[in-house]
């Protein structure tokens, strides 16, 4: 019998629903999922809709269900299958009717060719229920801000609101627009080695510690795994190195690297149909409409894409992410002013801690601070192109949504017009600094502990505000 000191440190143990007690080596879905409603127990080489699609590797998973890679021996291609959660099929089916309603749009809108396409839907049964699954196009993987050059950035962005524009001259809001709902088009990239159909290796029963990213699930303090549950959960899904797919002039890489596609329709509601929207939400990237009256339409997605765009070129938000929604209402504050007259009745007493005045902060000036940690030497947007970036990021943060542009408006922006001007950043040549950097983090960093997380964090931006020339330097 196991008890959780058994386990190894890096895995985890939790209280199933049912009573049980398991324990998995790899950071996976929440067990507690899995139970009559609830996720269905997938495994690599399980086969679906009659043995037409066969499982590989998992995708991912959320609020309403898991998603999986899989081959169609069908038409010989990859596909991602979501597997909805049984309790909300219903709910989900709204889902695939909207996504087979995308399909329809003219070929020749730009956005069209940045949104998922729908290819099946089919329903199975398991030990939890019966689910609906939505087999979708393959798509590569989410992106890491650390590889994204600023040309790739803005190219990525531009397409983004491109995918944006579409689904809403299609009479729909998508809902839930972040990072994590756009993904590339390039399936090679699935996999270090170049092969997207290679599986990882099962582990055995009797395994302990995870094997090429699976883990088992198993029964301690006595109880036992029921098929309810998965014997073994697989990782976090293939991820991809910095040096994997860098934007340069002497890459291998080809336009099409750099096509990115919306995906994530579980918050999507026609245009008109939104009323009483109280779906989980990220807080960072939601409009004050959304999170103060329970109101989501187009311009809540251009509140989103504001705060996306932001992100992918300064790789950092806005404002800092919030937890609760007073935090966030003094976030906005600070940034974009009072709140409008008839949401005043949302605002809560400063906190001791508040130090800027309404308004004090706006996108121009977040612009310019985010700008500050670009490492010297390094191809940046000049200030010409960051005053019109600040201009377009603050017409699409207006409170009121009747005062933020259209999506179509916003690739009418002159930053969309043409490709920013890049030059490097001034200071110390790149060799100079990343030496000084690692001399740094030789001398300081080592010393790093909890307590002196603050001290090591200031210490290290006087260091890197160093490297910037000072006013009035040649």
């Amino acid at each position: 019998m196991m008890s959780p000191c058994d386990c190894a440190p890096s895995w985890t143990w939790e209280r199933h629903r049912e009573g049980d007690f398991f324990c998995v080596g790899v950071r996976g879905e929440p067990l507690i999922q899995y139970r009559s409603g609830g996720y269905h127990p997938v495994h690599l080489g399980d086969t679906l809709h009659g043995g037409r699609y066969t499982i590989i590797h998992k995708l991912g998973w959320g609020r309403d269900g898991t998603n999986w890679l899989a081959t169609d021996s069908k038409y010989s291609r990859l596909v991602a299958i979501k597997i909805c959660r049984s309790e909300i099929r219903h709910e989900n089916e709204e889902e695939a009717t909207l996504l087979r309603r995308l399909m329809t749009g003219p070929a020749e809108h730009p956005g069209k060719k940045h949104v998922v396409q729908l290819l099946d839907r089919f329903e199975i049964s398991g030990p939890n229920g019966r689910h609906l699954c939505l087999a979708m196009e393959a798509l590569g993987p989410g992106f890491d801000l650390e590889f994204l050059s600023p040309d790739a950035a803005w190219e990525v962005a531009r397409q983004m609101v491109e995918g944006v524009s579409y689904i809403h001259d299609m009479g729909i809001t998508h809902g839930d627009l972040r990072r994590k709902k756009f993904w590339f088009t390039n399936t090679r990239f699935l996999h270090q080695d170049g092969d997207p159909t290679k599986p990882p290796k099962k582990p055995v029963v009797d395994d302990v510690q995870p094997v090429d990213g699976l883990g088992n699930v198993l029964p301690i303090y006595g109880s036992s795994v029921t098929a309810r549950v998965p014997q073994y959960l697989v990782d976090y899904p293939w991820t991809i190195s910095s040096e994997a797919l860098t934007y340069s002039d002497n890459s291998n890489h080809t336009a099409s690297d750099y096509q990115v596609k919306l995906i994530g329709f579980g918050n999507t509601r026609m245009i008109g149909e939104v009323q009483g929207f109280s779906k989980d939400y990220d807080f960072g990237y939601q409009a004050p409409e959304v999170l103060l009256d329970s109101q989501l339409g187009p311009s809540a997605d251009i509140w989103s894409l504001a705060c996306l765009i932001y992100e992918i070129l300064i790789r950092d938000i806005p404002y800092c992410p919030c937890s609760t929604k007073d935090d966030m209402i003094h976030e906005w504050i600070g940034i974009f002013g009072n709140l409008p007259e008839e949401w005043e009745s949302h605002c809560c007493s400063p906190r001791p801690s508040d130090l800027c005045k309404p308004g004090q902060e706006n996108m121009r000036d977040t612009l310019k601070d985010g700008s500050l940690f670009i490492l010297p030497g390094t191809l940046w947007f000049s200030k010409g192109d960051l005053d019109t970036l600040g201009d377009l990021l603050t017409s699409m943060t207006q409170y009121r949504p009747s005062d933020r542009p259209s999506a179509a408006e916003v690739l009418k922006h002159p930053w969309f017009q043409h490709r920013p001007s890049l030059a490097p950043v001034d200071g110390p040549s790149r060799e100079e600094a990343e030496a000084a950097y690692a001399l740094y983090k030789a001398e300081y960093l080592k010393k790093w502990n909890a307590d002196e997380s603050s001290v090591i964090w200031g210490g290290f931006l006087s260091f890197w505000l160093s490297l910037k020339p000072k006013a009035g330097a040649p």
